[in-house]
């Protein structure tokens, strides 16, 4: 694809991303993103990352949001040990991304409310240095 007429400095090129989907039958397969500079060079926004943690049957969902694009996010829980259906995955500005964990993936049992105070979210703009 080519994006010449709407990437026209070094600065835009630092601060913009196309994201894609596949979707088969209308149901999203597969998702993700491309930057048109190295990770290392985007200048990665505050991406205000927020979740809610809910509970069905067999499994807890946690729905993370962000207000900018978060690379490598990243969750934990902060005295429990989990499986999460995926982890280390980007959210798009305000595009939500689920989360499952399974209970019988859970080191321990564990209320909703429990999970919803041990949940921990990073991502990659978390360690960037400010100066």
């Amino acid at each position: 694809m080519d994006f010449s007429d709407v990437i026209v400095s070094e600065k835009i090129k630092r601060n913009m991303y196309v994201e894609y989907e596949l979707l088969v039958d209308g149901a999203a397969v597969s998702d993700g993103y491309a930057l048109f500079v190295k990770p290392k060079h985007y200048q990665l926004q505050p991406p205000e990352l927020h979740a809610v943690v809910t509970e069905e049957d067999d499994c807890f969902v946690i729905q993370v949001q962000a207000s900018e694009l978060a690379l490598f996010v990243e969750l934990d829980f902060e005295n429990l040990d989990a499986i999460f259906e995926d982890n280390y995955f980007h959210v798009s500005g305000g595009e939500p991304k689920q989360i499952r964990v399974m209970k019988a993936n859970l080191s321990n049992p564990a209320s909703l409310r429990t999970l919803q105070d041990e949940l921990q979210i990073r991502s990659l703009f978390d360690s960037y240095l400010t100066l």
